[in-house]
């Protein structure tokens, strides 16, 4: 790398698995290229495990939260297990997309590497080469479309337990948004061929699942199909698993909110629950969806503004912010074609990477370690205020 700021934004690229890099991958050597996507990997089991420790994670059978639990000395045992569970998933996966890859006419070496990137989410490609080819673009969508999958729901696919794993709400939403996402892009981009559905749902896989491939455009793009690529990284899987943005379950709390909000309106002593699917959610994890929601909103409008101040244009501002927060990429224009992040200046990238690094910590435990920080170091400050002003009374 030229500087340290480079190396600084690729080291946060890689373990946020922001799909934003400026690495010249013909300059370094195969141990370089699979430390950057072995990063990937650990961003992507560390975010996991934020999310296991700190976020409330409904558990339909018991109505129970994590959050309420995590000090409970059988759920430290349960949560271990939790975390082992999601290590052996994470290598499976590896193991299969890279063999599935490696049958073709990718090397084993460049086979493991992509299928690092699929699976942590992160996007990096060192030989992109490979994008094109249709067999390596179809174990892609199914990688991709598994690793935006809860894990809670893998597992119990896995285990046997298929009737209440299918019966997930979320994964219905999922797999909905991705189909019609899927159809309204191949419709927006005026293609026609039958290549161009498949090209369709690598996008739209790519999108929603945050991974973020460098994958060129095709056919005759609109802004609508621009802007379907743009929503689907800000809405972002589902709960629970590798990839990042707003996340498919907040989005039907808020939801189902806004329909309550609604009926208060009309009925002021209505009492209505808020529900997703049949479950009933609890009003303090309903305020911490709509506290993540406005944290969410204010880092990408301070991003889009820093952005902006530095001499980057509101559209590219916007798009980098959202991609940043999401850890998504690549950053696209209005064309679909990519801006590569390179071009932006050490100044610009650099404020992306406050947005990439609580996007990947779930934004919440980020500012809850502020706060504590911010706390402690007022209770370090006050006995040196307490001592002054003892010293003065002392001198008058």
């Amino acid at each position: 790398m030229n500087s340290f700021n480079d190396s600084l934004f690729e080291s946060g690229a890689a373990f946020t698995t922001t799909s934003l890099s400026i690495l010249d991958v013909n300059t370094f050597g195969n141990g370089m290229l699979f430390f950057r996507s072995f990063s990937q990997l650990l961003g992507s089991f560390t975010a996991i495990l934020t999310a296991v420790i700190f976020l409330p994670i409904s558990d339909q059978q018991h109505g129970s939260t994590f959050s309420e639990l995590k000090l409970d000395q059988m759920f430290l045992q349960k949560r271990i297990a939790t975390i082992q569970t999601i290590a052996l998933i994470h290598l499976v996966s590896i193991a299969v997309v890279t063999l599935l890859l490696s049958v073709g006419k990718m090397s084993f070496f460049d086979s493991l590497l992509m299928s690092l990137s699929a699976v942590s989410t992160g996007g990096f490609t060192a030989n992109s080469d490979f994008l094109t080819d249709p067999s390596v673009q179809w174990i892609l969508i199914v990688g991709m479309i598994v690793a935006g999958t809860s894990f809670l729901i893998i597992w119990r696919l896995v285990t046997g337990r298929f009737t209440f794993a299918l019966r997930s709400s979320e994964l219905h939403t999922y797999l909905s948004l991705i189909t019609i996402s899927t159809i309204l892009f191949y419709l927006w981009t005026n293609s026609g061929s039958h290549s161009s559905l498949r090209q369709s749902l690598l996008f739209v896989s790519s999108s929603i699942s945050t991974t973020g491939f460098h994958f060129l455009p095709f056919g005759n793009w609109s802004v609508a199909a621009s802007f379907l690529l743009l929503l689907l990284i800000a809405i972002g899987p589902m709960s629970l698993s590798g990839g990042g943005g707003f996340q498919i379950l907040r989005l039907r709390i808020l939801f189902s909110v806004s329909i309550r909000e609604l009926v208060r309106q009309l009925h002021p002593r209505a009492v209505v629950k808020i529900r997703v699917g049949k479950e009933i959610i609890a009003d303090q994890n309903v305020r911490q969806v709509v506290v993540f929601q406005f944290l969410f909103l204010s880092i990408v409008f301070s991003t889009s503004l820093l952005l902006t101040l530095l001499g980057v244009s509101v559209y590219d501002a916007f798009v980098s912010s959202v991609n940043a927060l999401t850890t998504a990429g690549p950053i696209r224009g209005v064309d679909g074609s990519i801006i590569d992040v390179a071009t932006f200046s050490p100044g610009e990238r650099l404020a992306l990477l406050p947005a990439m690094l609580s996007g990947r910590l779930y934004l919440l435990p980020v500012f809850v370690t502020l706060g504590y920080l911010l706390s402690e170091s007022r209770n370090l400050v006050r006995p040196r205020r307490r001592y002054l002003r003892w010293k003065s009374s002392f001198k008058s």
